[in-house]
């Protein structure tokens, strides 16, 4: 998952794997070959278990960047770039668009409070005061006219520390309306990267 996981060798707890860098996320499949990668170098490479999870934990960042599959059988092939554990209690989740998009939202605020998080998710009406310490996620929905994305941005200008979901628009475009973010046009993909983002 995104916060990693725990070893125990019988009851004691051995270790905490965290997970490795992904671009993208796409976690159909995920626990699968976390699972079956971890069997594979614990029982079939005899690692000691420790070793075995952080194996399985690259080689699910692998396939979570894609998805890939068969998973490399060079081990550098596979990412060395570790992610520290969440730190981000509070998230923010401000929507542009229809109805349809405050149910995504609805549902997404609360996946976030079972997670442990502290969400601000609603429609963004040009109001809300964003938290300095707050990742945002902006989620922008179809057929949502620029020109009202530009006018509901002026109160609230763009964080340093921001994720971008727009299914539909042109990277570029999206980049420049808000500079300095992560767009995507996945939305678990922008959940992974609004949690994983370093603290300022």
């Amino acid at each position: 998952g995104v916060g990693g996981a725990a070893v125990y060798v019988g009851d004691e707890h051995a270790a905490d794997v965290p997970t490795y860098a992904a671009e993208s996320y796409f976690r159909i499949g995920a626990g699968d070959v976390f699972a079956a990668a971890f069997a594979f170098a614990w029982g079939e490479q005899k690692m000691s278990a420790v070793a075995a999870a952080d194996y399985a934990a690259r080689c699910s960042a692998f396939f979570v960047n894609g998805p890939r599959l068969p998973l490399p059988s060079v081990d550098s092939l596979l990412p060395q770039q570790r992610m520290c554990a969440p730190k981000n209690k509070k998230v923010v989740v401000l929507g542009f668009g229809s109805l349809e998009l405050e149910t995504l939202l609805l549902h997404t605020a609360a996946w976030l409070t079972e997670y442990g998080c502290e969400p601000v998710v609603e429609v963004f009406k040009g109001e809300i005061a964003i938290p300095p310490d707050a990742p945002v996620l902006y989620v922008i929905g179809s057929e949502v006219p620029e020109t009202e994305i530009r006018q509901r941005l002026v109160p609230a200008p763009t964080p340093r520390r921001s994720v971008v979901y727009w299914s539909e628009a042109e990277s570029a475009r999206a980049a420049a309306m808000f500079p300095g973010s992560y767009v995507t046009d996945d939305y678990s993909t922008a959940l992974y990267h609004t949690l994983r983002m370093p603290e300022k």
